[in-house]
């Protein structure tokens, strides 16, 4: 009976364990099942928002583009340009440069007793404004001494002809009606009296040259660069005290492709703005560039300030030209532009690839020679699209 009752109980315990570990094995497995369905969720979730979008729904999120619903035909925007004259405009950067300097030189020798307050480094001057001064003491003495060799050139000159008219009249009552001899006439003297006139004229006009240059002065409106003198120096005559240059020699260079050259046709007519500083001066084109850029191929394009400025030499500024009327144009939007400056057409309800005759490009668009368009010329790209794809116009505009 003992035995007995000690196995009942140890088969007891065992079954009490073994159901312990049923249960609880039981438990991790559901938990292990749970684990399992919440990662291939996740996965699916990821997956469905992170897979590459539909040809459909890529069309349908495509701005300007609508698919119908019924037929499933893509529906584009067009536009119907109407040809007509055109002005290009050629926008570049260019540089305000000067086109020559001038040396300041003095033409004769003397002590500087004055200088003007613009004949300074950025001294700014008038056309026949005294910028400098030279003693002219001794131009002065020079110009009343030949005054007095004038004077008295010309005095033997009339001392020499009224010699002339007394042997005249004395040798007609000589000889009535005979031909008076040149020597009796003293025409060789008088021919002389004349040529030392002549001389002391010449003597009296270089000592007036003379005393004008002590006096410089330059004839036109320009600007002081570089000045070297001071006043109590002596300039020799040649001497260089100086550089400036004229208003009338600062220009714009601006480089210009071969193509945009083109548009400008006969430069002569060609007009524009430069803008500088906020504001905007009017130009015209001066001359073109004889050869092109080594480097750059680039041809170079000079204008000319219309009227006054103040924009100084070196100062980069942005240029307009108009260019020359082009006539029988379409001007069209960036948004009609495609790949390689192509064109999608409208004909017979299809796309139909075109490239137009590109005569300018400009901020707004380009500039083409007009063609047929069919139906119309698709604005904006067009997802999927190929030639012979079938379409619907939605819009239509100019």
């Amino acid at each position: 009976m003992s035995e007995s009752n000690g196995s009942d109980e140890t088969r007891s315990d065992t079954e009490v364990f073994v159901a312990e570990y049923r249960r609880k094995n039981t438990r991790s497995s559901v938990y292990g099942y749970i684990q399992i369905a919440v990662i291939a969720m996740v996965m699916i979730a990821t997956f469905i928002y992170t897979r590459a979008p539909t040809q459909e729904e890529v069309e349908a999120r495509s701005p300007g583009v609508i698919t119908s619903s019924v037929t499933d035909v893509q529906l584009v925007s067009v536009i119907r340009p109407l040809a007509s004259v055109s002005i290009p405009k050629v926008s570049a950067t260019g540089t305000v440069m000067v086109r020559s300097y001038v040396s300041l030189t003095s033409q004769v020798g003397g002590r500087v007793t004055y200088l003007a307050p613009s004949m300074r480094s950025g001294g700014v001057f008038g056309a026949d404004e005294e910028l400098l001064r030279i003693d002219r003491r001794d131009f002065d003495l020079n110009v009343q001494q030949t005054g007095a060799d004038l004077s008295a050139a010309q005095a033997t000159l009339e001392i020499r002809q009224a010699e002339s008219d007394a042997a005249i009249d004395n040798y007609h009552l000589l000889e009535p009606g005979a031909d008076v001899p040149p020597l009796v006439a003293r025409e060789p003297q008088i021919r002389q009296a004349r040529a030392q006139l002549a001389a002391a004229k010449a003597r009296m006009d270089s000592a007036l040259l003379a005393l004008s240059r002590s006096r410089f002065s330059l004839p036109f409106d320009g600007r002081i660069t570089e000045s070297t003198v001071e006043v109590g120096q002596y300039l020799t005559p040649g001497q260089v005290f100086g550089r400036a240059f004229s208003d009338n020699a600062v220009e714009i260079a601006v480089p210009v492709t071969v193509d945009e050259q083109n548009l400008l046709g006969n430069i002569g007519e060609r007009t524009g703005f430069v803008i500088a500083d906020g504001a905007r001066y009017p130009v015209k084109i001066d001359r073109v560039a004889a050869e092109l850029d080594q480097q750059t191929r680039f041809s170079r394009v000079y204008l000319q300030f219309s009227d006054d400025r103040s924009v100084s030499p070196g100062t980069f500024v942005e240029v307009e030209i108009e260019g020359m009327p082009l006539s029988d144009t379409y001007r069209l939007s960036e948004s009609t532009r495609q790949m390689n400056d192509t064109l999608w057409l409208v004909r017979d309800g299809q796309l139909a690839p075109f490239s137009p005759k590109l005569l300018a490009s400009t901020p707004e668009g380009m500039i083409v020679r007009a063609f047929d368009y069919g139906e119309g010329i698709v604005l904006g790209a067009i997802p999927g699209a190929r030639e012979g794809l079938e379409v619907q116009i939605s819009e239509q505009g100019l």
